[in-house]
């Protein structure tokens, strides 16, 4: 992983840990590790992640620049959320925290 680095890393268990970061590409943003290796799905993303967080297999949320939230739903990685302010197009979500499905802080 060349010219990788990661900004946050969460995870439900040993077999179930994610970390993001910029990556060296568009490509190289999220990481997975089952219990036996890491992988990357390097599907190319608009995307900056700076903080993940997950509350179970299927509910994993990333936060970052652009302002823009991203979730994992089991299967692939979506955007859910853009936020804007008239003026200022450098948002960042610093931090994410899922407490449940439906309650999910972000700060930055």
């Amino acid at each position: 992983m060349p010219f990788n680095s990661f900004t946050d890393i969460t995870g439900t268990s040993p077999t179930d840990v994610w970390a993001c970061g910029p990556g060296g590409d568009l490509d190289k943003t999220f990481y997975h590790y089952d219990g036996q290796k890491w992988d990357c799905d390097f599907i190319s993303r608009p995307i900056t992640p700076k903080s993940i967080s997950s509350f179970c297999q299927d509910n994993v949320w990333s936060g970052g620049r652009q302002g823009m939230i991203w979730k994992y739903n089991g299967t692939q990685w979506e955007q859910d959320y853009k936020h804007s302010i008239t003026g200022n197009d450098d948002i960042t979500f610093e931090c994410i925290l899922t407490i449940s499905e439906d309650n999910i802080f972000c700060a930055g």
